[in-house]
């Protein structure tokens, strides 16, 4: 990164000022300036280039949603950014979304974890290569508790893989049609 410009560092001050004023005339709490870039650092480490796309259904029971992952390189116009500034982070329209199921928990999950074969090993008998095996099954497991934060459902929504995403369109009253 090159060095501040003096158009950078009067646009930093002029935002800095805008900040002062809001906080003062409005009472709202902005958040510190570096938790936004660690923040940012932090999602484009764990999930750069995604953006998750949650659709609700069913109106009385919002519980129960739809979660896809979208790629960029199958957007109409390959930028998630155009799709965020036409639909909006809450589309006020109906769209239904078509996909490969790709994971529906349960209610509770009875898998086996990858660890579990080692619950009744004495230790003492592991060799080094086994123990090795040990600590990075632990740490998968780790990584799947950590991988819910982003994207994994937990009942009752499931996720899939879209193949396409219609909005909803009312030609006539009680038909409707997906265009």
């Amino acid at each position: 990164m090159g060095k501040p410009t003096f158009l950078g560092k009067a646009t930093k001050a002029i935002e800095k000022n805008i900040d002062k004023l809001l906080k003062e005339e409005t009472k709202v709490n902005l958040f510190d300036e570096g938790w936004i870039e660690k923040v940012k650092t932090f999602l484009d480490t764990f999930s750069p280039n995604r953006l998750n796309f949650r659709l609700l259904p069913l109106d009385d029971f919002g519980e129960f949603q739809i979660l896809a992952n979208l790629k960029d390189k199958y957007m109409l116009d390959g930028s998630f950014e155009n799709t965020i500034f036409t639909y909006g982070s809450k589309p006020n329209i109906k769209l239904t979304v078509l996909g490969v199921i790709t994971s529906s928990p349960r209610k509770e999950d009875i898998r086996v974890k990858h660890s579990d074969e080692f619950l009744a090993v004495d230790e003492s008998k592991l060799t080094n290569e086994i123990h090795f095996e040990k600590a990075l099954r632990n740490v998968f497991d780790s990584f799947e508790a950590f991988e819910k934060f982003f994207f994994v459902p937990n009942y009752p929504k499931i996720a899939i893989s879209p193949i396409a995403i219609y909005r909803e369109v009312n030609i006539r009253e009680n038909t409707k049609v997906q265009q």
